[in-house]
């Protein structure tokens, strides 16, 4: 058993399960699954780490802070490729499309981001919440749609559809 300095906020293993990702505040630790040893420490973040993931080729992890800074690293080196702004607030989930390099930020700001990690580039921009954003789920099915707190959103074609759900609470106010 592995003992941390101080509290794990986040915790992910890579697809391969070779390596184990540790959320520690503002650090992310990455140890090797077998034995536990230390392969990196990646810096950059200048609050609490709140969320990551891996890409399903094991190549990019993303991670998301309370700084409303989201990070692409290279798990090969642990060099941080781009720090990314897109939120008002915290970032409180990420996650890879399964099989891409495209990814889903959400966050206490009430916005939904679509962006694609190879090019550092926000594709989509999603707002409509009327609180912060905390749940995240993608289809492993196509990963071609996706479901927060209470929207279902679909990237195919560029179609955004909304839970009943979600309409009928916007229908009130």
């Amino acid at each position: 058993m592995k003992k941390m300095d101080t509290d794990v906020c986040v915790v992910s293993v890579s697809p391969d399960a070779k390596y184990l990702l540790v959320a520690l505040d503002t650090t992310l630790k990455v140890f090797y699954m077998d034995s536990l040893k230390l392969f990196l420490t990646l810096y950059g973040h200048k609050l609490p780490v709140l969320c990551l993931d891996v890409s399903s080729d094991g190549d990019l992890i993303v991670t998301g802070s309370e700084d409303k800074n989201v990070k692409i690293w290279r798990l090969d080196f642990g060099d941080c490729h781009k720090s990314m702004f897109d939120h008002k607030s915290s970032v409180q989930r990420v996650q890879f499309v399964p099989n891409t390099h495209y990814f889903v930020s959400v966050g206490q700001d009430k916005q939904v981001n679509y962006l694609v990690a190879d090019k550092f580039e926000l594709l989509l921009a999603m707002k409509g919440h009327h609180e912060g954003v905390c749940c995240l789920a993608i289809s492993n099915y196509h990963g071609n749609f996706f479901v927060t707190d209470l929207t279902i959103e679909q990237f195919a074609a560029g179609i955004v559809l909304m839970s009943h759900f979600f309409l009928r609470k916007r229908e009130k106010n």
